[in-house]
């Protein structure tokens, strides 16, 4: 069918793809959650997350906060906030980080401290909490002896003034900061950084296994904190602090990018500008937007709506660390739904862990809000990080965690897909792969939270070059979403890990399907009747129509390299999703 010819048969709909729940796709496929129009609505491979809009960096009356009197009082000041957050434009979660200490200018206290956390986790529980989430935390340290240190996900006060903490740490002393919050299960970022802060964490000190076990983050931009404004448009002060990105990935650390608003009077509560920090995450609760953090699944942006996909071999997103027998083929996708948004750059830079050496610009493209880019690397094996900045026509610019890729071709397995299907009750797994060269067996594990994984299966390799399918079905499932991971065991008993799949027994609306290159059909699974086809291109404009279905099969037009939207038509019910051949 020729490019952007219009079939008679094949009206256009009347939807415009951002206001659809996109996927991003390589075969085959697995399921994603299909339908709600909103700021959360870009899918990515085996993966099903949405994305939410939020800062873990405020401040309330229980410290030096609430300058303007809009929120005073013990017990209620923190809910207030979360109220006035609630409130703002994209604006999905939001942490509180009061000063952790009482002296001149800050005036915590433990009564205070427990009451945040109680009120923190009274709006989660009520009717609010369902379409927003709150955490609260600290702001741990002085400017003068070191700088300022967000810490979350724990429930003890770490200070050092008499009588005002639960866990006694002296102020300046980083190291034992982080192995307390570290021995909590907690994480951190830091916070408006200088050179010289966090015990010489940029330059003098050695790597630390502990520091980078809790450390999840490291601010590019702040405030301005003492902001009067509610309309979004008071830009931080100071330009985007990227050295000191950069100076901890080139030492070996594992960190992503965040944005702080660090708001200082209560009124200006997620509306002093649009910058956000962006999780990637299955729903919108504490601890899947906490997850998010530790995972490193997020990104730093200036423009509060704009969606940012970033993957390696459409397996691996952001934050991941793998390592595979593979070149890197790097895919970023952005969206965004405002006029004049554009993007005018995507920029992939990459370095060597440990080395030393600040990132570089690898690769590059303009005017397109898409890139795929694969790193011929030409070493048996090799360590590299990637990360993505892109910048927008109005200026704005968003800052991607990087993933982590080691490439090792004597790596006993290429796997080509691991993938997962709801059937009734029943989930069933399936993973494929190629070169099995060395390998002892394969470990299916289990997880109901994202976190703790329990081993449910094990299966035998067969070794075979050519390729092997192994099949999985968990029985009986409850309702909710359940994590599957893939590792396998070498024969001289190394581990290697695989990507993870979700999938959630609650929803009925998905379609699942793949697209077979061999010769160039779309095949949908399961008992969905589609009716129609069509596919565009990245810019909008059709390039094929098809209704000739043939149980659930159609052939398509033959597509080139790039990044295609596919519309599948069923009844009264359309699905939006993302092929790349």
């Amino acid at each position: 069918m020729p490019a952007q010819q219009v079939i008679e048969d094949c009206p256009e709909p009347a939807v415009q793809f951002h206001e659809a729940e996109y996927q991003k796709t390589m075969a085959p496929l697995a399921f994603s959650h299909n339908g709600t129009a909103s700021h959360s609505n870009l899918k990515i491979s085996s993966f099903s997350y949405n994305f939410y809009y939020g800062t873990m960096h405020c401040h309330t009356a229980y410290s030096d906060g609430d300058n303007d009197a809009v929120c005073p009082g013990l017990g209620s000041s923190a809910t207030c906030c979360y109220s006035i957050g609630h409130g703002a434009l994209n604006f999905d979660f939001m942490g509180i980080a009061d000063h952790n200490h009482n002296e001149p200018a800050s005036v915590m206290s433990l009564a205070k401290y427990n009451s945040g956390l109680s009120e923190s986790a009274n709006y989660n529980a009520s009717a609010a909490g369902s379409n927003f989430a709150t955490m609260y935390g600290t702001e741990w340290g002085t400017i003068s002896t070191g700088g300022h240190v967000v810490v979350h996900g724990i429930n003890k006060l770490i200070g050092w003034n008499a009588s005002n903490y639960h866990i006694y740490t002296a102020k300046g002393d980083y190291n034992r900061l982080f192995n307390v919050v570290d021995s909590l299960n907690g994480y951190c970022y830091l916070a408006h950084p200088n050179s010289t802060d966090f015990s010489g964490i940029f330059n003098t000190a050695a790597y630390n296994t502990v520091w980078d076990n809790v450390l999840v983050g490291v601010s590019l931009e702040n405030g301005p904190s003492t902001s009067t404004s509610t309309t979004y448009t008071n830009p931080p002060t100071a330009t985007p602090d990227e050295v000191r990105y950069k100076d901890l990935l080139k030492k070996g650390y594992h960190v992503g990018p965040v944005i702080d608003l660090d708001n200082h009077n209560s009124a200006t509560q997620g509306k002093t500008n649009q910058g956000r920090t962006v999780v990637l995450s299955n729903s919108l609760s504490k601890t899947e937007v906490e997850n998010a953090y530790k995972s490193m699944r997020f990104y730093a942006s200036e423009d509060f709506n704009v969606q940012v996909l970033f993957d390696i071999n459409s397996t691996f997103i952001m934050g991941s660390i793998t390592t595979q027998a593979i070149n890197p083929t790097l895919n970023i996708l952005v969206s965004d739904v405002d006029a004049g948004e554009n993007v005018t750059s995507i920029e992939i830079y990459y370095g060597v862990p440990s080395s030393g050496t600040a990132a570089t610009l690898l690769t590059s493209i303009s005017n397109t809000n898409s890139l795929s880019y694969t790193h011929n690397i030409a070493a048996a094996t090799s360590n590299y990080y990637y990360y993505s900045k892109i910048t927008q026509a109005d200026g704005h610019r968003m800052w991607t965690s990087p993933i982590w890729y080691s490439k090792d071709i004597a790596l006993p397995v290429s796997l080509v897909s691991f993938t997962g299907e709801l059937q009734n009750n029943n989930a069933v797994i399936q993973w494929e792969t190629k070169n099995e060269i060395n390998c002892s067996q394969f470990n299916l594990l289990k997880s109901n939270d994202g976190i703790v994984f329990k081993k449910i299966d094990t299966q035998n390799c067969n070794n075979e070059t050519t390729g092997s399918t192994y099949k999985y079905t968990d029985e009986n499932l409850t309702d909710g979403i359940h994590y599957y991971k893939l590792t396998e065991t070498s024969n001289e008993g190394k581990l290697i890990d695989y990507s993870t799949i979700d999938l959630d027994k609650n929803y009925k609306n998905n379609v699942n399907y793949y697209y077979d290159k061999s010769d160039n059909s779309i095949i949908v699974l399961g008992n969905k009747k589609i009716n129609e086809l069509k596919l565009y291109s990245i810019s909008g404009s059709e390039i094929d129509c098809e209704k000739n279905f043939d149980d659930n099969k159609v052939k398509i037009k033959n597509l080139h390299s790039g990044i295609y939207l596919l519309l599948l038509n069923e009844e009264n019910t359309k699905y939006y999703k993302i092929i790349i051949p």
